[in-house]
């Protein structure tokens, strides 16, 4: 698979991280994607459209835990791949079964880690 035939589904409530996500995106030459500020948005995208990768924030704001229920039914809809983006590790144990990566947001953007996803799942390298 090349990157630019993946769909990819990015659920992030804050829009400067929204901003950095889709530039990452870009970068890997994937052309097809939505975003989602919200689990509602998400759960609607999810319902229209089948995605190869799930990239989901973890918290909406600074307390409210955002993300597993779109995790669980983009399971339903057999999305292969569920990448869940935290700024604490305190919150891994949430995506315990749900996630198939968790990454620190800034290191996953910063240090590359989307490469090491498509690479290690879609045997894509750039």
């Amino acid at each position: 698979m090349k990157a630019k035939e993946l769909s990819v589904l990015l659920l992030e409530d804050n829009s400067s991280w929204l901003g950095i996500g889709k530039r990452a995106i870009e970068e890997e030459g994937i052309k097809i994607y939505n975003t989602a500020k919200n689990e509602s948005q998400a759960l609607n995208h999810l319902k229209a459209k089948k995605y190869d990768l799930l990239i989901c924030d973890t918290m909406q704001g600074d307390s409210y835990p955002m993300g597993p229920n779109v995790a669980r039914e983009a399971k339903k809809a057999q999305t292969p791949v569920v990448v869940a983006l935290s700024s604490s590790p305190l919150n891994k144990k949430l995506w315990e079964g749900l996630a198939d990566y968790f990454f620190i947001k800034d290191e996953f953007y910063s240090n590359r880690d989307l490469k090491k996803v498509l690479k290690e799942k879609f045997g894509i390298k750039k």
